[in-house]
This record gives C-alpha cells, sequence and structure tokens, in this order.
C-alpha cells in the first residue's frame, strides 16, 4: 500500500555519474570561492553568518532537494505545470505588499521572512520552464498553429514580463525569456513563428531600455566607464581584478579587489575574485566546468524516453547556461551589466535551490534515458 501512494520511483537504475560529477565539482568549487569573496565582509560575526547561510542552502537545503528531485519521477511534475505558475506569481506579487516585501539596490524583489530573505522571482523561472516543458509536449503536434505555441509563450513571457518589470529586475527576465525561446526553439514551431518571437523579445528588451531608467544607465556604462559609480564602477573593478590574476593568479584568499573595491564581491562579481585569484587557468577551468555540464545534460536530452522529459532537461539547462553566461559576460564587460548572480556561486539562497533542484530534476530524467 505505502508503495502505491508513494511518489517516489524506486527504479535503482543510477543518475547519469559524469553528469552528478560535473554538477558536484561546480557546488564545491563555489563554496570555496565564495568562501574567499565573504572574507570582504566587515566583521567576523557578519562572515560567519553569510557562510552559515551559503553551506546551509548549499548542503542542507539545495543538497535535499537535489537528492529528491533526483529520485521524484519527473511525470509528477506535470501536475504541478499549471499550479505551480499561479503560486510562484502570487508569491512573485507578494513583494509589493508593505511589510513583507523587501528593496534592495533599486528593486523590490524580496519576501522578508524574519529568519530568511526570498525571491520568489526563481521560482516563477522554474514554474514556468514546467509549464511550457508540460505544454509543448502535450501540443507538439499543434505547433503550427499559433494558438498553441506562439500565442501561449507570449502569454507566460508576457505575466513574467509584467511582474518583473515591476520588480525592475530585467536580468531575470532575460533568463526567463531566454529559457522559454530555447524551448520554442526545439518545440516543432515553424520558422515564422520562431521568428515572431525573436522581435517580441526584442521589444520587451526596447521596452525596457525606454521605460527603466537603471537599464538604459547600463546600456551607457557598457559603452562607456567613466561613471564614477553603479555599473561603470563595477565592471571596470571586475576588469581590474581579473588582468591582475595574470595566468596563475595571486593564489587563494590572496584577492585585493574585493576589499572595497568590488561591489558584491560574493554577489554579482565573484567571478572577477576567482579569475584575481585562481589567474587564467582556473577562470577557464571554472568555464570548462559550465560547458561540460551543458554538454553532459545535451547528452540526456537526446537520449530522454519522452517529450516532457527532453523539454525539462533543455529548459532547466537554458536556464542554468544563460544566467551563468550573464553573469560572466557582464564581468568581463563583453555585454552590460544585469547583475544576476553566477549559479552555484554567488551569494542567493533562493537562487542556489532552485539551480540544484534542476540538477535534480535533469538527474532524473537520466535515469531513464535510452543508452546505446
Amino acid at each position: 500500500m505505502l508503495q502505491r501512494l508513494s511518489i517516489f520511483h524506486r527504479d535503482k537504475r543510477p543518475v547519469d555519474i559524469p553528469l552528478a560529477i560535473i554538477a558536484g565539482l561546480l557546488i564545491v568549487v563555489g563554496l570555496f570561492v565564495f568562501f574567499s569573496a565573504s572574507l570582504q565582509a566587515l566583521g567576523q560575526s557578519l562572515f560567519n553568518r553569510l557562510m552559515i547561510t551559503q553551506l546551509v542552502y548549499s548542503l542542507v537545503i539545495g543538497g535535499s532537494l537535489l537528492y529528491g528531485f533526483s529520485h521524484y519521477s519527473y511525470k509528477n511534475l506535470a501536475q504541478w505545470a499549471l499550479p505551480g505558475v499561479i503560486i510562484a506569481s502570487v508569491l512573485s506579487l507578494l513583494v509589493f505588499v508593505p511589510g513583507i516585501g523587501m528593496a534592495h539596490g533599486g528593486g523590490q524583489r524580496w519576501l522578508n521572512l524574519g529568519f530568511t530573505n526570498l525571491q520568489p522571482s526563481e521560482f516563477l523561472k522554474f514554474a514556468i520552464i514546467i509549464f511550457l516543458s508540460a505544454w509543448f509536449a502535450k501540443s507538439k503536434r499543434k505547433m503550427n498553429d499559433w494558438k498553441y505555441g506562439l500565442l501561449v509563450l507570449s502569454l507566460v513571457a508576457g505575466l513574467a514580463g509584467v511582474i518583473l518589470f515591476l520588480q525592475k529586475d530585467i536580468g531575470t527576465l532575460s533568463v526567463i525569456i531566454g529559457s522559454a525561446f530555447a524551448l520554442f526553439a526545439v518545440s516543432n514551431a515553424p520558422l515564422k513563428h520562431i521568428g515572431v518571437a525573436v522581435l517580441l523579445g526584442m521589444l520587451v528588451f526596447a521596452s525596457a531600455i525606454i521605460l527603466l531608467p537603471h537599464v538604459r544607465a547600463r546600456i551607457m556604462t557598457f559603452t562607456d566607464y567613466k561613471d564614477p559609480q553603479g555599473a561603470g564602477w563595477q565592471v571596470r573593478q571586475s576588469l581590474i581584478a581579473i588582468g591582475s590574476g595574470g595566468l596563475g593568479g595571486r593564489g587563494y584568499l590572496q584577492s585585493v579587489q574585493r576589499f572595497s573595491y568590488l561591489p558584491e564581491a560574493h554577489g554579482d562579481s565573484i567571478f572577477a575574485v576567482a579569475a584575481e585569484e585562481l589567474g587564467f587557468i582556473g577562470a577557464v577551468f571554472i568555464v570548462i566546468l559550465y560547458i561540460s555540464l551543458a554538454l553532459r545534460s545535451l547528452k540526456v536530452a537526446m537520449r530522454a524516453p519522452d517529450d516532457f522529459s527532453m523539454f525539462l532537461t533543455v529548459g532547466f539547462l537554458s536556464m542554468i547556461l544563460i544566467q551563468s553566461s550573464l553573469n560572466i559576460g557582464s564581468v568581463l564587460g563583453v555585454i552590460p551589466f544585469t547583475g544576476v548572480p553566477l549559479v552555484f556561486m554567488s551569494q542567493g539562497g533562493t537562487a542556489l535551490v532552485v539551480a540544484m533542484s534542476a540538477v535534480g530534476v535533469i538527474l532524473n530524467v537520466s535515469r531513464h534515458q535510452h543508452v546505446s
């Protein structure tokens, strides 16, 4: 009786071991880099709190969710597709309720629970990927009809757009739109519909530039580093940190830029600290880990047992890869500053547990992949 009621499958097939090792390496490397970057925090008590919080989110909460999702049958996620989006949307709107919502850095994006803060938009990313995966898998043969593909994509992206415009969080919106487009691109949608989706995405970001002053400022900063404050200062100091690392780096725990120079050294700028201490070799190693995670996850997607699991893998991989690329690219100064955290490394408990949950889902799919 208990076995019938269990939502966890009893399949003895192992997860994809190389993928699990790569993900584990990223998490461990992230903890070591975070430890060093957090040394800039003023006061021993604040540093201890940061480290304890990161360890709890990564090893306890994140680790439990990764393990749980790797054993929770991915097929059961489909029934949570619509309820998940509704719940995540409501939570994301609660940030505007006085006394519950919390503002930081010019954005209203967090819920203050007293003992910790949550960023509900991270749950929205997770829920939208599940919803679109379930919908596209169900409607794959109807994608030539714009009502089943392009319209649904536009409605979901529009919902996220309204909420995140209000929160002034264009970085997270970029990740959601990028992940949704990746799913749409592999859904058998006609090329003309994909082209329209691209134009709609460009319209969203053009609107952000027009309507949100801080987005315009970041675009201006991208071409002019003379701005003494804000993103201009952050990008300039990041490049100094990366350049001073040289080939082999200053050495672990030896970063200079994390002290008073790099804003959010343990957050948005953490890759710059890693490059300064570990040098070009260490920075390339971190990038290779992300690329390896992507390649191994793509292999799982190509061997996925059904359309739903394939879409889940592509969606969650896109979420991790796009967010990591946006962070690293902005720190290197090759794209405008986004403010999104580096997956598995930056401070951000909600983002960390969502990313680890996503890896858990991919590992769960890997249990059922067709092995040739």
